[in-house]
């Protein structure tokens, strides 16, 4: 984080007459770094596959609209704060080999830019993020781009549960979806999941993030009946799932190893009893965060300790400290408090 325009000059060789065969370049929170100096990098670094800016807070929106012309084979690209549109429709226009795009951490580009991905001819874009102005709108608008992806980050953005369901209509390939805090998405954007003539809806999902997201029983058992492959994921303040929702996702996507389930209001005892009931069939394997529940008991804790199905436990404090106090910490990999640091 102390590099410079100096530090970047000197790295590339600048005042030699070669190119510098760098293919990846990672600058976090560098501060210093002027547009001028990286200007004169990229010159010397046209072969760059892979750049992040994050946090480098002094280059200029419109000095970085002209900088991408530099390097048409990036490929994997984490945009600075100040990207804006204008930096974003040149990524659009030169950018041929872009698979991943990370935009949410520029706090510049609007709907308009957004609008732009829809002309984003890269055919090999896979993985992307979406900064936190995208709409229902933009979603609809660039859907054709989202349709080869494997990841798609929209965490925060102020979308309903219309993109959700367009995402899992159209995305066939998406093996993540995150949409944290997208407290609009309700139960209904899930619904291509229990769609017939859509069977292949939902079907590669890996990993879903639903941090936040008010999705009842009825979501999570479309999600257990069609997400066959999911392996992770994340309910984290769900005020709407009850056991019936939870008990249906852990009996049906056998290759689940980490949920995060704390805060889930509803979740009980019954819950954690069939966790231990069919982790016991598939082996020490599950990493789960369950802090927070008022109606999961220290006792059903321990049972499920004692089927060694856990990896990673993450609880709250009172049952963490009965975990201790009753010399059971042995039983488990890892073992954390609340939102815990790790402790063993």
């Amino acid at each position: 984080d102390a590099t410079d325009s100096r530090n970047l000059q000197t790295i590339s060789g600048i005042g030699n007459a070669q190119t510098y065969p760098l293919t990846e370049c990672i600058l976090f929170r560098c501060k210093e770094l002027q547009s001028d100096g990286f200007s004169k990098f990229l010159e010397r670094c046209p072969h760059l596959h892979t750049l992040s800016l994050l946090g480098c807070s002094e280059l200029k929106e419109l000095d970085l609209a002209t900088l991408f012309e530099m390097v048409p084979e990036l490929t994997v690209l984490t945009c600075p704060p100040n990207f804006g549109d204008e930096a974003l429709q040149s990524v659009i226009r030169n950018s041929f080999q872009m698979k991943s795009l990370y935009l949410s951490t520029s706090g510049r580009i609007t709907s308009v830019g957004c609008n732009a991905l829809e002309h984003f001819h890269s055919q090999t874009l896979r993985h992307l993020t979406l900064p936190h102005t995208t709409n229902d709108l933009v979603i609809s608008t660039i859907a054709p781009v989202l349709s080869n992806l494997t990841y798609l980050d929209l965490d925060e953005c102020p979308i309903t549960s219309t993109s959700v369901s367009l995402i899992f209509a159209q995305c066939l390939t998406l093996h993540t979806l995150s949409i944290s805090d997208c407290t609009r998405v309700t139960s209904s954007g899930l619904s291509p999941l229990s769609d017939s003539q859509n069977p292949r809806a939902g079907t590669q999902l890996r990993s879903f993030n639903a941090m936040a997201v008010p999705l009842g029983d009825e979501a999570i058992e479309a999600l257990a009946n069609r997400c066959f492959l999911l392996k992770k994921i994340d309910l984290l303040s769900n005020h709407l799932v009850t056991d019936r929702g939870l008990t249906a996702l852990v009996t049906k996507c056998i290759h689940l190893h980490t949920i995060n389930a704390s805060l889930v209001s509803h979740a009980t005892d019954i819950f954690v009893s069939c966790l231990a009931s069919i982790g016991s069939q598939r082996g020490p394997q599950l990493d789960l965060e369950i802090y927070g529940c008022p109606n999961i008991s220290a006792a059903s804790i321990v049972s499920l300790l004692q089927s060694r199905v856990i990896n990673l436990l993450n609880v709250s404090p009172d049952i963490f400290r009965h975990i201790q106090d009753n010399g059971l910490a042995h039983l488990v990999s890892e073992l954390q408090c609340s939102r815990g640091d790790p402790i063993l």
